[in-house]
């Protein structure tokens, strides 16, 4: 059985209005995904489709199936990649003592220390101290200084912030 071709919607470009924001090393993480991809992944994913195809009946050939569903999932992260890379924005450490994309906060809540970096929605990882701008904490810290307090309204009820440092 074969499968109809479709153009999958992550080959669209994204439309949404948020800006693709990526510290340097995220764009470096992602030059390193894509090179890996481009040069390692993609070359043996070709070799496993022609291997398969020459095996006979693509029709009922699981092994081509498979093959090429990986191939196109390989291709389709490459042009996500490089969709992101044209289309990213390099954020920098801001140097005004405000809260801005880039910036590394120290947080004081319930009587203990937490350092955040804000960064875009692309690089968000929560455990890794890594959170968007967008996020109920990234959003009511933008703009703060060193010294204020925000509150922060959670599942569990609204919890103050004290802002210990701004790098």
């Amino acid at each position: 059985m074969r499968l109809p071709k479709r153009q999958s919607h992550e080959l669209r470009r994204d439309t949404s209005d948020e800006p693709i924001y990526l510290t340097p090393e995220g764009k470096r993480k992602l030059e390193r995904d894509l090179l890996r991809l481009d040069t390692k992944e993609r070359p043996e994913a070709i070799q496993d489709v022609s291997q398969a195809v020459q095996k006979g009946d693509l029709s009922e050939n699981a092994e081509y199936q498979e093959a090429r569903s990986r191939l196109s999932r390989i291709e389709a992260r490459i042009h996500r990649i490089r969709e992101k890379l044209t289309y990213a924005m390099i954020i920098k450490r801001p140097k005004s003592g405000q809260i801005d994309i880039g910036s590394v906060v120290t947080l004081s809540v319930n009587k203990s220390k937490k350092t955040y970096a804000i960064v875009g929605s692309q690089e968000v990882n929560a455990a890794r101290g890594r959170i968007s701008y967008v996020s109920p904490l990234g959003s009511a810290l933008m703009g703060r200084k060193k010294g204020e307090t925000v509150n922060v309204q959670t599942e569990s009820g609204t919890v103050l912030y004290s802002i210990q440092d701004v790098k």
